[in-house]
């Protein structure tokens, strides 16, 4: 065989190598040298640039090392010509002996062995993809000399993981480089490489081309594949018609890359990855999981398997993720058996395939699993005898634009069902979705129990079903916003029920006395039942309970010995009066919310909720106080009383409380903090907006060292805050300090050099303190309608928004030039977006000198930000805009 050497000369024609050379260079410790054997194992998916990048670190590496070979199409040539022959040929290579061969399994030489194990070694091994491959290749019979360097390309992460066990001693260390797909300004400029001009530059092309990077999503061979196809697309019509038939018939070259990683899968990883393709990508892990598992796939070391071999990810921590040329490959395999006959395949995703068989009957006894994304269709005409051919039938889904991870209804959809009865749904039907569900209940004949999930959100359903269902299998129902339902299903043989959501069904008055046998039972939903009175007791395994919004008077005194109980909503409750004085034994509970109920206050037994993180009494208008006992929550992280009007006195805190990070007290009547609010010293946030009986506040405010956000904006009494002698360097870390509309505050103190953003708009002050100039981090600072504002001293250069409109008094604006100058060497951050505002509206006083000040230092601001623009290298054109008003 021989190895592949043509792609060095082709380097200058590859964006963003050098940076990722760089990072593969750092493992491999090139610089310095490192006497331990090395190596580095480049994955990722298929035209990702493991090969690229691999070629391109051995072509500036190999001549460091004695013997060197980039031995490559393992994958292939193993299956062709065999890894006796593969390994023939890197040894030849290694020893520079030609027509080198050993005949037996192992290699039995002593000799070859010394030669191989005193040689400082360079290899590469691309396109591995079996672990007897890096057995025979580079395996324990094999050692290297010192210093020896080995890089592996694959698409297989566990190969790796593997390498690293078959490896792993003091002295062989094995590191895994996962490839990154290109960012955008990187797929840009790949895309442009060898565009015309018109492509370009021109603007009728722009959004074209952002579509096809978007489909491209970074990987460097669907960048230059599809560049290429565009290219051959004379005007903006071809080029619009490319994309539709980029849709409806992907890209072959493509699909083939990828198609080698699924024929490598085991049958319930192919089985898995077409269902993702079909149906589960950007959905939640969790809820994907269950389905999966519920058609008796086994989910999660499936889609270990699928990530490692990089045909699926998982994005923001939260949701299957698969490349869009990906997912079509997995539509191209289901269509394969039968292209012109969707009835007799097992999934259905497309919308004129799902709208062929449903509408026209042509379902058959082949379809498993049938998904239909609604919002790309205008109406759905079911008959009733619709789903009766299809016996086999297990997963019926439909869904809307970006459903896949929100259950809300489809309020913004137009489309509509045709339909006035259902005679049947298949009786093995495991997950069942279909929000707006036309009918006032699912079809007598159809029977529940194989049933895993039920989901009909804004459903017209009045009663689920008639008696004599047994849905023992089910373990979650989502019926939230069917406002016409009278009453809750009959679930009293749903032994294995987790989840339950009735949120928004109006029309539910109670809550049925068997819940408390549902010992499964997690997560209940009933919040804006807004007729619901009554809650009965409830099963001991509960973590979530939802009753925001209810009728709901008073709840059973047994919800308050639910040690598993997690989060307990009552927002909006305002029949909710008074809460047990008794011991609560809500050992795990960390989120309760009483937001709007019409409680007056906390009982003292408050203590027990050893774990809880936040309470919140937001709007609380008969709250008056909160019990000493508070700071005994030593795991309270925030606690809000925004809006709850008659609080009047905040507690002394008796001892400190380390956990606690957000207070507001917005819109409370509190005139006073105590002394003993300095015990808060985990404190990072204090709102105390539109307190409008807030007067002062105590000194020992400044020894809270952790205060990041200060506000006291619209506390129209507020005449002063302490006065610096009191800060000594203990208000350091305060970002944000607002105090806006404090219509009396005169004065603020010195000692501000910390903060990001400062509001003194609608304050008395007469002027700013000097040592404002050594607010380094100062980006934003209002001052409007300060109406006994008089002057203004030298401002931080890096400033971004300064607004000064409607000072009648201003007079004085000072300016230093020397600092604007220093700060031209100053990059500002999110240079892309920045801009720099600075107003004086209406500031009918200022002299001629502060006015010539306000130009000179708009001149500067402007240079500076030229300057830093011009040391960006930026593929798009970028807009700056300054914007200065002197006067009206």
């Amino acid at each position: 065989m021989k190895l592949d050497r043509e792609l060095s000369s082709h380097l200058a024609n590859f964006i963003g190598v050098e940076s990722r050379i760089q990072k593969i260079k750092t493992l491999l410790c090139i610089v310095p040298p490192d006497v331990c054997v090395r190596t580095v194992g480049l994955w990722g998916m298929g035209g990702i640039g493991k090969t690229t990048l691999a070629d391109a670190v051995f072509s500036q590496l190999s001549s460091q090392f004695e013997a060197s070979c980039f031995l490559a199409y393992i994958r292939e040539e193993s299956e062709r010509r065999g890894l006796r022959h593969l390994r023939n040929e890197l040894l030849g290579e290694l020893l520079k002996e030609d027509n080198f061969s050993i005949g037996t399994p192992s290699i039995g030489s002593a000799v070859i062995k010394n030669r191989l194990s005193r040689a400082k070694i360079l290899i590469v091994l691309d396109d591995v993809n079996d672990l007897s491959q890096l057995e025979s290749l580079v395996g324990d019979q094999v050692q290297f000399g010192s210093g020896s360097r080995i890089i592996i390309t694959t698409r297989d992460m566990q190969l790796l993981r593997e390498m690293q066990l078959l490896r792993k001693s003091a002295n062989h260390d094995v590191q895994i480089y996962k490839v990154e797909e290109l960012d955008n300004d990187e797929a840009l400029q790949l895309f442009h490489l060898n565009d015309s001009e018109e492509i370009r530059s021109g603007e009728a092309c722009t959004e074209l081309v952002r579509m096809v990077l978007h489909y491209a999503a970074g990987i460097p061979l669907a960048l230059k594949i599809l560049g290429s196809l565009f290219r051959r697309c004379k005007s903006k019509q071809e080029r619009e018609d490319f994309l539709k038939k980029l849709k409806k018939f992907p890209e072959k070259k493509l699909q083939n890359v990828y198609r080698v990683s699924y024929d490598a899968l085991g049958e319930n990883e192919r089985e898995m990855f077409l269902y993702i393709a079909c149906f589960h990508k950007g959905e939640e892990i969790c809820s994907a999981k269950a389905q999966l598992d519920a058609c008796g796939l086994f989910a999660d070391s499936g889609i270990e398997v699928l990530i490692d071999m990089s045909l699926i990810s998982i994005k923001d921590d939260r949701y299957l993720w698969m490349h869009d040329v990906i997912q079509e490959m997995g539509w191209a395999i289901e269509r394969e058996k039968y292209p012109e006959k969707p009835g007799k395949r097992s999934r259905l995703c497309a919308p004129e395939d799902v709208c062929h068989v449903l509408e026209r009957n042509k379902g058959t006894e082949k379809v498993q699993s049938i998904s239909l994304n609604l919002s790309m269709i205008t109406e759905l005409k079911l008959t009733p005898q619709a789903f009766k051919k299809m016996g086999n039938l297990k997963f019926l889904k439909f869904c809307g634009h970006d459903d896949l991870v929100d259950y809300s209804p489809l309020k913004d959809c137009d489309m509509r069902f045709n339909l006035q009865d259902l005679e049947s749904l298949p009786d093995t039907l495991i997950y069942l979705r279909w929000p707006l569900y036309p009918l006032k209940s699912l079809p007598s004949k159809f029977s529940s129990d194989n049933l895993v999930e039920l989901a009909m959100p804004g459903s017209q359903l009045r009663r689920l079903w008639n008696a004599g269902q047994n849905p023992r299998n089910l373990k979650r129902i989502d019926l939230h916003d069917s406002t016409q339902l009278v009453e809750v299903p009959d679930l009293s043989v749903s032994v294995n029920i987790e989840s339950i959501n009735l949120e928004g069904c109006i029309g539910l008055v109670e809550v049925p006395s068997y819940f408390e046998n549902l010992h499964k039972l997690t997560s209940l939903n009933l919040s804006y039942c807004l007729n619901l009175r009554f809650l009965s007791d409830m099963p001991g395994n509960l973590v979530l309970l939802e009753l925001q919004s209810t009728a709901i008077e008073e709840l059973p005194s047994s919800i308050w010995s639910h040690e598993k109980l997690v989060e307990l909503n009552l927002d909006l409750c305002e029949g909710i009066k008074n809460l047990p004085n008794s011991t609560w034994k809500l050992n795990s509970l960390t989120s309760l919310y009483l937001s709007g109920t019409s409680i007056e206050g906390l009982p003292s037994s408050i203590e027990s909720l050893s774990a809880v993180v936040s309470i919140e009494l937001t709007d609380c208008k008969r709250f008056v106080s909160l019990p000493t006992s508070i700071c005994k929550l030593k795991s309270l992280q925030r606690l809000s009383l925004n809006g709850s009007s008659s609080f009047n006195t905040f507690p002394e805190i008796l001892e400190p409380m380390y956990c606690l990070v957000s207070l507001n007290l917005g819109k409370t009547e509190v005139n006073e903090l105590p002394s003993s609010i300095e015990n808060l010293v985990g404190l990072k946030r204090l709102w105390l907006s539109e307190c409008k009986s807030l007067e002062s506040v105590p000194n020992s405010i400044y020894n809270l060292k952790l205060l990041e956000d200060f506000k006291v904006d619209g506390c129209c009494k507020l005449k002063k805050l302490p006065p610096s002698s009191f800060l000594l360097c203990s208000f350091m870390h305060v970002n944000i300090l607002d105090l806006r509309g404090c219509k009396v505050l005169e004065e603020i103190p010195d000692c501000i050099s910390s903060l990001t953003s400062l509001n003194l708009s609608g304050s008395m002050i007469k002027s700013i303190p000097s040592t404002i100039k050594q607010a380094s981090r100062l980006r934003f600072l209002y001052a409007r309608n300060c109406n006994c504002l008089q002057s203004l001293p030298e401002l931080p250069s890096l400033l971004k928004v300064f607004d000064a409109s409607g000072c009648p008094k201003l007079k004085t604006v000072s300016f230093s030039m020397t600092a604007l100058r220093q700060g031209l060497d100053q990059i500002c951050e999110d240079v892309i977006d920045h801009y720099e505002k600075h107003r004086f509206y209406n500031c009918l006083n200022l002299d001629e000198n502060s006015r010539s000040n306000i130009m000179d230092d708009a001149h500067l601001r402007i240079m500076r930000i030229a300057t830093a623009n011009n040391r960006v290298c930026l593929s798009l054109p970028l807009s700056l805009s300054l914007f200065l008003t002197q006067t009206k």
